[in-house]
């Protein structure tokens, strides 16, 4: 199983279907600034400004957090927060910031 698995990554990695170390890093920086964006804006409408990490969170879904990603792969995310924090907040704050960011593209919400 060990080599067939070997051989595997090599036809996934020769044929554009294997993360690489570079677009890992693109990920994980983009997942440290959507987590700083969501952090932020947690402190600011939540209702636990001293400890926003309390109030919202990131998950992970999808491909990634599968871990069968590949460098073309989107990331999918949920964001949970405590009832505290109302509709128009969500929808309207959080999504406000994400699309104002220049660090992000092709936002889906």
């Amino acid at each position: 199983e060990l080599i067939q698995s070997e051989v595997l990554k090599g036809v996934m990695v020769s044929s554009g279907l294997y993360e690489t170390k570079e677009s890992k890093t693109r990920r994980d920086k983009a997942l440290g600034v959507l987590r700083g964006i969501v952090r932020d804006w947690a402190g600011d409408v939540g209702k636990c400004p001293s400890d926003p990490d309390s109030c919202a969170r990131i998950e992970l879904y999808g491909s990634c957090r599968l871990g069968v990603q590949c460098p073309s792969s989107d990331i999918d995310i949920v964001v949970i927060a405590k009832s505290s924090i109302g509709h128009a907040e969500f929808f309207g704050k959080l999504q406000e910031r994400l699309r104002k960011s220049k660090d992000i593209k092709n936002l889906n919400a």
